[in-house]
C-alpha cells in the first residue's frame, strides 16, 4: 500500500511540474526587467501558486497578428496590451470570450463605454508630444492643427508607425477625428519635420532621449517618469485645444484558451487594487479600476480634454486613412 500511494504522490507531482504556465502575449515593454508584467509574474504565481509566462513581441499589433497566423493552435491564453483602435480590427473575428459584468465592476465606467465586452480594461493615458524645455521651446498650450508653425526649421519629430504600433494608429486617428477633412493637409506640412518613422514607441523614445529628436509621441504621463525616477522637470507635453486621444489598454481571453478559469482569476487579479495600484510606476499609465490612489506626481498632470471618437466613421475610413499616409509620407518626406 505504501509503495502505491508513493507512487501516486510521485505521479501526481510530475504532472503538477509540468502543467503549462499561462501565457500572456504582450508588447515588449509590458515584460522584462522591472516591468509590469514582471511584477504580475511573481505577485501572482505568490499569491495563487499559479505560473504566468509573458511572451513579447515589438508590438501589441505584433503579439495580435501571432495569435492570428497560429489560429486554433495558438499558445496564448490571454492577449494584454492591445488598444481600442487595435482592438476594433479583430473583434468581428470571434476570438475572445465575454467574461461578463461582475469582473468589470470595479473598472471607471467611462472607459467602458468606449469598449465592447470582451476588451477588459487595465490601464489608460491620453497621448501627447513630448519636448525637452532645456532645449527646446513651445507654449504649453496649442492647436493640434498649427503645430508645423510652432517648430522650427531645423527641429526634428520623431513619430510611430500607423501600419505597426499602437500609438501610431492612435494618432492618426487623432488627427482624423480632430481635423477631420484637414488632416492630409496637416500631415503633409509635418511631413518636412519628421525625422523618422519608428515601429513602435520604445525606439521612437530612445531617439528622443538621445535628442536625436526634438517632439516625440507619447503620453501625458511620461514626464512623471523623469521625475519620479530621475529628478529630471525639463520634460513637458503640450496640450491641444482640440482635445486628446485617450488610449485604453485592455487584457483578453482567448476561447481557445485551456486554462479559462485560471486566465480569469489573472485578469481579476490586474485589475484588483493591488495590482492597479503599481500601474503608475510600472506602466506609467493612470490606473482603469475607479478610486485607484495615484503618486502625487500624476494628480499635478493637467488631464487634457478627450477628443471624442466615432468608432463607426475609424472602422470605415481607417484602412484608408493609412492608405493616404503612406501616400503622403512617401511624397513629402524626401
Amino acid at each position: 500500500m505504501k509503495i502505491w500511494i508513493t507512487l501516486f504522490l510521485f505521479l501526481s507531482g510530475q504532472v503538477m511540474a509540468k502543467e503549462a504556465p499561462l501565457k500572456v502575449y504582450c508588447y515588449d515593454a509590458l515584460s522584462g526587467r522591472d516591468s509590469f508584467g514582471a511584477y504580475l509574474t511573481e505577485s501572482f504565481f505568490s499569491k495563487t501558486g499559479i505560473q504566468v509566462q509573458f511572451v513579447s513581441f515589438g508590438t501589441a499589433g505584433e503579439a495580435a497578428n501571432q495569435i492570428f497566423l497560429e489560429g486554433k493552435n495558438t499558445q496564448a491564453d490571454i492577449l494584454m496590451g492591445v488598444d481600442s483602435v487595435l482592438y476594433q480590427r479583430f473583434k468581428a473575428k470571434d476570438l475572445f470570450e465575454v467574461l461578463g459584468s461582475d469582473i468589470k465592476k470595479d473598472i471607471e465606467p467611462s472607459l467602458l463605454n468606449e469598449v465592447d465586452d470582451p476588451f477588459i480594461p487595465f490601464d489608460y493615458g491620453f497621448l501627447a508630444f513630448l519636448y525637452d524645455s532645456s532645449r527646446t521651446q513651445l507654449a504649453p498650450i496649442l492647436d493640434l492643427k498649427t503645430l508645423p508653425d510652432a517648430l522650427k526649421p531645423k527641429e526634428k519629430v520623431v513619430l510611430q508607425d500607423p501600419r505597426t504600433s499602437s500609438l501610431g494608429i492612435e494618432f492618426l486617428v487623432w488627427t482624423y477625428e480632430a481635423l477631420e477633412n484637414k488632416a492630409p493637409l496637416f500631415w503633409k506640412r509635418l511631413a518636412p519635420f519628421i525625422l523618422t518613422i519608428s515601429p513602435g514607441w520604445s525606439g521612437a523614445y530612445e531617439l528622443f532621449l538621445r535628442k536625436q529628436a526634438d517632439l516625440v509621441l507619447s503620453f501625458t504621463t511620461s514626464p512623471a517618469y523623469h521625475r519620479m525616477r530621475e529628478n529630471r522637470n525639463e520634460i513637458k507635453s503640450i496640450i491641444f485645444k482640440e482635445g486628446h486621444f485617450q488610449q485604453i489598454e485592455g487584457l483578453l481571453l482567448l476561447k481557445t484558451s485551456r486554462q479559462k478559469e485560471k486566465a480569469k482569476k489573472f485578469i481579476s487579479y490586474v485589475i484588483g487594487k493591488e495590482a492597479q495600484e503599481r500601474i503608475p510606476e510600472l506602466q506609467w499609465m493612470y490606473p482603469a479600476r475607479k478610486g485607484t490612489q495615484i503618486p502625487k506626481e500624476f494628480r499635478e498632470i493637467p488631464v487634457p480634454k478627450r477628443i471624442k471618437i466615432d468608432w463607426g466613421r475609424v472602422a470605415q475610413n481607417k484602412d484608408q486613412w493609412v492608405k493616404d499616409w503612406a501616400f503622403i509620407m512617401s511624397k513629402e518626406k524626401k
